[in-house]
């Protein structure tokens, strides 16, 4: 089985006349859980969205298990085994937490639904069990992050190989913040690859295996996630004052 799960090569994408992305090309490996860190507006969430097909890149390709899903719609991407917690979370604050939950099955074929739905359920809320306390109450009461909880369970019920997250710890509490990084390490040690787009620089190199350093829609940096710690013009620019790991 290739080590490789997924790679975007030289990859440009646009917005109008904004050339968003330009020549940027990553992989993430089978397993693996890789950082995407870098500035406001330096491109990382338009990655995820091409990678999702939710926008169209100019140029380059994607190739995910072999299969290159460059020009897929969103929903035969999703098929594939990938899935994407937006930023901003979008859930659907009238409906309950567990209707938000079911939500993340749509995709699938009915008979995988029927018969995966009840295990699927069972495994989010193992995780996140303020979720299954609260499975009646309408998303829309949740803190935020029990909001986020949500968000990231509902992207888990397709049962994904490639989980894609989009600035996951903004704006929650510190407290909030620990208990998802911590569920998104013991979330890659059950297996489930990762591509984690997050401004928590630090945070997201102590869990990540990777990373890559993108600035104004280049890669600036890239290397193991121990190496980019220590790098003293990443530092400078995304890590600020030293802060503790989640434990």
């Amino acid at each position: 089985m290739p080590e490789t799960l997924l790679e975007a090569r030289e990859i440009n994408t646009y917005y109008g006349h904004i050339h968003a992305l330009k020549g940027i090309s990553v992989k993430a490996k089978r397993g693996g859980l890789v950082a995407i860190i870098g500035a406001n507006g330096a491109g990382k969430s338009t990655l995820l969205k091409t990678v999702m097909g939710l926008v169209r890149p100019s140029s380059g390709r994607v190739i995910y298990d072999q299969e290159e899903i460059t020009l897929s719609p969103t929903h035969k991407i999703v098929r594939h085994g990938l899935s994407l917690v937006l930023e901003g979370r979008q859930l659907f604050g009238p409906l309950s937490v567990r209707d938000n939950l079911l939500l993340g099955t749509y995709n699938l074929s009915r008979q995988r639904r029927k018969k995966d739905l009840q295990e699927s359920l069972n495994r989010v809320y193992s995780l996140f069990t303020v979720l299954k306390e609260r499975s009646d109450q309408k998303a829309g009461t949740l803190s935020g992050g029990e909001q986020q909880m949500l968000a990231i369970g509902r992207a888990l019920m397709s049962s994904p190989s490639l989980l894609l997250l989009d600035e996951p710890s903004l704006g929650l509490a510190p407290l909030f913040v620990k208990e998802i990084f911590r569920t998104l390490d013991k979330l890659n040690q059950q297996g489930i690859s990762i591509l984690l787009v997050e401004q928590n620089a630090r945070l997201a190199l102590q869990i990540s295996h990777y990373g890559y350093v993108l600035d104004t829609g280049r890669i600036a940096a890239e290397g193991p996630s121990g190496e980019l710690l220590e790098d003293e013009k990443v530092k400078s620019a995304y890590l600020g004052k030293k802060k503790q790991r989640p434990h």
